[in-house]
């Protein structure tokens, strides 16, 4: 009997030593000293966002960032407003004119990108004689430089700002489109037609390609008449 509880008193001074250690290690510890070094760490409230860096459009994507606004109905013929509904089945006509006169264009070119677009060339052309600049030609704009061209009339606008801009521009008849070495079969009568291609690209870029003029590039090709009736 005696060393039975002898073992167990035992027993009963592990568990409560064993309590006691646990009790110890979850108690409050105590105070830094004052004046030591702080162990608290700043509370962070979320991550900065990165700085947005706008994408620069590719030339594939002003063919779409760059369109015309639609012509009033019916269309003005004095400018002829251009935009992409003139076709060669519903032209942008200018007023009629004598060899020697003066007939305005116009158009409204709509910029939905995120800066300034490329230059802004417009091609005034056709592609069966006679040639344009044979009984037509652009001889002035409204801060545009013109490109004179043996094919063509090039009128090249420096990058326009997002947003609506109205440019205009004006073309002299300097010839009849009969007059001249012409076979017969492709002689034209007093109302002649002619394609506006607009680029987002300089002139020197529409005009140097060695394949000609590439039409797949503009970001619109419309289709004027202009009456030319003789002096």
């Amino acid at each position: 009997m005696g060393r039975t509880w002898a073992a167990r008193l035992r027993a009963i001074a592990l568990v409560v030593g064993s309590s006691a250690l646990v009790a110890c290690g979850s108690g409050t510890a105590s105070p830094a000293p004052s004046g030591g070094p702080s162990t608290s760490v700043p509370s962070v409230t979320g991550t900065p966002p990165a700085p947005t860096v706008a994408a620069t459009p590719s030339a594939s994507d002003w063919l779409a960032l760059l369109t015309l606004v639609a012509c009033p109905t019916p269309r003005p013929t004095e400018p002829a407003c251009l935009d992409a509904s003139a076709s060669g089945e519903s032209p942008a006509r200018t007023a009629a004119v004598k060899v020697g006169g003066d007939v305005g264009i116009s158009f409204t070119v709509d910029n939905a990108g995120p800066g300034v677009s490329p230059p802004i060339t417009l091609l005034l052309f056709t592609w069966e004689p006679p040639l344009l600049p044979e009984f037509i030609r652009a001889v002035a704009c409204d801060g545009c430089t013109i490109h004179a061209a043996d094919v063509a009339s090039a009128l090249e606008w420096p990058g326009v700002t997002p947003g609506d801009h109205r440019l205009t521009a004006t073309l002299r008849a300097v010839g009849h489109p009969t007059d001249g070495p012409v076979p017969s079969s492709q002689k034209a009568g007093e109302d002649y037609e002619w394609l506006a291609g607009f680029f987002a690209l300089p002139t020197v870029a529409v005009l140097g390609q060695p394949e000609g003029i590439d039409s797949s590039r503009a970001f619109v090709l419309g289709t004027g008449e202009t009456t030319i009736t003789a002096r």
